[in-house]
Formats: C-alpha cells, structure tokens, sequence
C-alpha cells in the first residue's frame, strides 16, 4: 500500500448508519484504504465485514485490534470468516492495547504469528502491529507486512525508520494523522486537546508526548498557556479545521519523514451534511498529494 493514502472512521463519531452514507463518497476518492480503530464503539471486526460486502476497491483494515484482550480460539473463528469474505482486500491491524512493554511485545508477536498460522496460505490478510517505539517499530517490520503508529511526530518518525536501519520497499510504514473539523473553531480546538489529553492519561503514550514535548499543552485544567501556543504544539501531530494547502503540506512532510502510508483520521463533530461536506473535500484534497 506505499505512496497512497488511506482515511480511518471512529465508531464514537460515526454510527453505523452514518458510515453506510459516507462508504460511496469514499469509494468514489482516491483513498486506498479504510481503517477502523478499535476504540470503546462499535465492533472493528463488524464494521470491517459490513464494509467489505458494501466496497470494491479499498482495502479494509482493523486498526488496531487488540488481540490479547480476545480469546484466541473465538478470534480465529472470526477471522477466517473475514479473511474468507475479504477477497485478499482485508487487513489485520493488532496491538497489544495495554503498553506494559517487552513481555507483552513478545505476547502480541506470539499471539498474532499464531493466528495467522492457522488460516488459509490464500486468505491470509496483510498483517499491521501497532507500533510506539523503537523496539515494536523494528519487530513490526521484520514479522509483519508494516507497522501502524497511533501519534507521532515527524521528529519520532525520522528516528524509528533511522533506528530500524531503514524500510524495506516491501513494507509499508502507515501512521494515523487526525483532522479536526467543526464549524465552531474553538469548539474544534477544545476536542482537540481533549483529545491528546485522553491519551495522555496512558502511561505509555503520556511517556511518548513527554519525550516529544508535547505535554505541557494537554492539560485540560490549570494551564496558563495561551490557547494559540498550546494549539501550535499539538499542530506537529494534528490538524486543525485545515484547508486543502495545510493538509498538502502535513502529508508531504510525513512522506519525507519516512511515511509511506498516511492515513487521514477526520475528528468531524456535527451533522450528518456537515461530515459528508467534510469527507468530500478531503476526498477532493488528496488529489493532489
């Protein structure tokens, strides 16, 4: 999947029914993938398989599923079911989901090499391992087809490919970069901090935005820095209500860091028309990067 661009839908943002009317504006673009995060909504193996019956072209991936929180036999029967839906069009995202470090490093990689193990040579998916640092960033690229990462800046992409040594043309380095959008920019920029300040909460991602010096604007409370100031720290990792030139320029220069798969994650908070306004001008942004 190098060198296109894919767009990830949150199930907290868009419901079910909301999804099934954004699918063929989506088609319709140039998005080469379709990414569920597996966050506290819908099921991310059940939006895959729906999207898969309603789609042609995109690929579809679960991004990322936490499979140690999963039984394994139960996750196998739903996989081969997937897979054999899929027409070599899904994709298997995984992570660990808790960050507790190298045991369950190890965990994941067991868990994930076993599961594939068992399913048809022919239906096997693409797999993706969700990566933080250096270590999961590495171990992803040599047992995986590529690496997915939830925040990061271009900074902490250039030094996980450096420290990898590089990637191989045959793997794809893909990497979440969230767009918020609202009508009401400040309310926009409110969901943006909270957002970062949600994440922050987790030991292992309050570690990542430390080293990167992005936490001093995610508190929510108690924080004398201007609004504009904290807005511009977390601007290396986001994207505020941007136009089709800021979203060019934020794309490019992920490219240039080593990004070979970015993927759009649209944060649109209002109506129905508003987020299909919004998907519709990403869908005619990308033409150009």
């Amino acid at each position: 999947m190098n060198s296109q661009i894919g767009v990830a839908l949150r199930s907290e943002l868009y419901e079910p029914g909301q999804i099934r009317e954004l699918l063929p504006e989506i088609e319709r673009s140039n998005f080469s993938s379709i990414w569920y995060p597996d966050v506290s909504g819908y099921d991310s193996l059940d939006l895959v398989v729906y999207t898969l019956g309603k789609t042609s072209a995109p690929k579809v991936c679960t991004g990322v599923l936490r499979v140690l929180e999963w039984e394994k036999n139960q996750l196998l029967r739903r996989l081969r079911a997937v897979a054999s839906l899929g027409d070599r069009r899904f994709v298997f995202g995984v992570g660990s989901g808790s960050g507790r470090g190298g045991a369950t490093i190890s965990e994941l990689l067991s868990r994930a090499e076993w599961l594939m193990s068992q399913l048809p040579p022919d239906n096997r998916p693409e797999l993706y391992y969700a990566a933080l640092r250096r270590e999961m960033f590495k171990k992803g690229l040599e047992k995986g087809d590529g690496v997915l990462l939830n925040f990061f800046t271009r900074e902490h992409l250039r030094g996980l490919v450096s420290a990898a040594g590089g990637v191989q043309p045959n793997k794809t380095v893909a990497g979440y970069l969230r767009v918020f959008f609202a009508s009401d920019r400040t309310f926009a920029a409110g969901r943006m901090i909270e957002e970062f300040s949600r994440y922050n909460r987790i030991p292992a991602y309050a570690s990542l935005f430390r080293d990167e010096g992005l936490d001093s604007s995610l508190q929510l409370g108690g924080n004398t820095k201007p609004e504009k100031e904290r807005l511009n720290v977390l601007g290396r990792v986001a994207l505020l209500n941007p136009t089709q030139d800021e979203l060019t320029v934020a794309i490019r220069g992920l490219r240039n860091a080593g990004l070979n798969l970015p993927v759009i994650y649209p944060m649109i908070y209002g109506s129905s028309d508003f987020r299909l306004k919004c998907i519709r001008e990403l869908s005619g942004s990308i033409g150009a990067l």
